[in-house]
């Protein structure tokens, strides 16, 4: 079961470990309830996954920069070492993740071709932002779904989705979509795994995506964030998180191939 694997895999965790949130699915791959909902997910990827609205589709209106190979190996290192100085600059982050990433990104567009529910996402390019979600709705679902603990996620950190820079220095626009899907994603990821949007969490999780999307970017954060961090949470990180990161990102499937608009309305308790 595809995203069966894929969740049960992400919130393998040891108990106690960590801080998690509210979002009850420590234990969702032994919940039954649960995973009879999910278990139709085998016959969705037989079938085209269909739904009586169509999603929003990506539309490529972006400003793209032409850059040549020199520009772009002088852009990742200005941005990874402007990074470094300072890690809450999210626009040196996104240069660094998109002139260094091609390679990574075309492995993952083919991984994604290879299930039915990765292909659709491909085909259909839906996008998350406060233009395509519906806000009141996902907050009115029962409390453990998938949708309002978003929704909730965001809101306790005063986030939007809409905050996710436009790619820019991606010319192909398949993988200039893949990038962008990447970013749409990653705070559901934050809301699955319970990890909170501290530096020592978000290195957590920036090993997940490492090992899933071997995007370089990734892995500059994972190994190079905690060159910041004291004594204690290197200890943390390295103890509990790193090994919990890294059993996560071998037992999942791919967690880009998961149609997670799909899912808002899933009880994940």
């Amino acid at each position: 079961l595809c995203l069966v694997r894929s969740l049960s895999g992400l919130l393998r965790r040891s108990p106690g470990s960590f801080h998690r949130h509210s979002l009850s699915i420590f234990a969702i791959h032994h919940n039954r309830s649960f995973s009879s909902r999910i278990e139709s997910h085998d016959t969705l990827r037989e079938d085209p996954i269909t739904k009586s609205t169509p999603p929003p589709q990506y539309n490529d209106t972006r400003r793209y920069v032409k850059t040549n190979s020199f520009q772009k190996m002088l852009l990742a290192a200005g941005s990874a070492l402007g990074g470094l100085v300072d890690p809450t600059r999210a626009d040196l982050i996104a240069v660094l993740g998109e002139t260094t990433g091609e390679s990574a990104l075309v492995n993952i567009r083919d991984k994604m071709m290879k299930s039915v529910e990765g292909t659709t996402i491909l085909a259909e390019k839906p996008v998350i932002n406060t233009k395509t979600l519906d806000w009141e709705h996902l907050r009115s679902l029962p409390s453990n779904t998938l949708g309002h603990q978003y929704i909730r996620w965001m809101e306790h950190h005063a986030f939007t989705p809409d905050e996710r820079p436009e790619v820019k220095f991606i010319e192909d626009p398949e993988l200039s979509y893949v990038m962008q899907r990447y970013r749409e994603v990653h705070d559901i990821w934050h809301v699955l795994s319970g990890l909170d949007v501290s530096v020592v969490d978000e290195i957590a999780v920036k090993w997940v995506e490492a090992l899933q999307t071997r995007l370089p970017m990734a892995a500059a954060s994972a190994l190079g964030g905690p060159l910041r961090l004291n004594l204690a949470d290197k200890a943390h990180l390295a103890r509990n998180l790193v090994p919990w990161a890294v059993r996560c990102a071998r037992n999942a499937n791919d967690l880009m191939s998961v149609y997670y608009e799909r899912y808002w309305d899933t009880d994940v308790d």
